[in-house]
């Protein structure tokens, strides 16, 4: 009979090696990294030497660049701006169908 303990523990002993050689890759797409994609072959093709994954894990934390920043903040103000035109969509929506006043967004019978 096998172990119970073993048959459990082998797939997450594989599992935490996996998420560990592409911890570089993920933190690179996490973060938004513009070399995402050469920083994710790099270390699938270098990341078995203990050497390219170091490699690829110091490449991951460098600094954003200019270009990521300016592509962050276009990226928060259009969710921004997408956000608040659904609240004012809802308003206006809720407004054309109230007979009576709005307050605090409700629609309020008078009479």
């Amino acid at each position: 009979m096998s172990n119970p303990l073993a048959l459990f523990a082998a797939p997450v002993v594989v599992l935490a090696a996996v998420l560990l050689y592409c911890l570089p890759s993920i933190l690179a797409d996490a973060r938004g990294h513009d070399d995402a994609a050469q920083l994710t072959v790099f270390n699938v093709l270098l990341g078995w030497t203990i050497v390219g994954w170091v490699a690829a894990f110091l490449w991951v934390q460098q600094r954003a660049t200019p270009r990521a920043i300016t592509t962050t903040l276009r990226r928060s103000r259009r969710l921004s701006a997408t956000s608040t035109l659904a609240i004012l969509t809802r308003r206006a929506h809720a407004r054309s169908h109230c007979d009576g006043q709005m307050i605090n967004g409700r629609c309020v019978k008078q009479g």
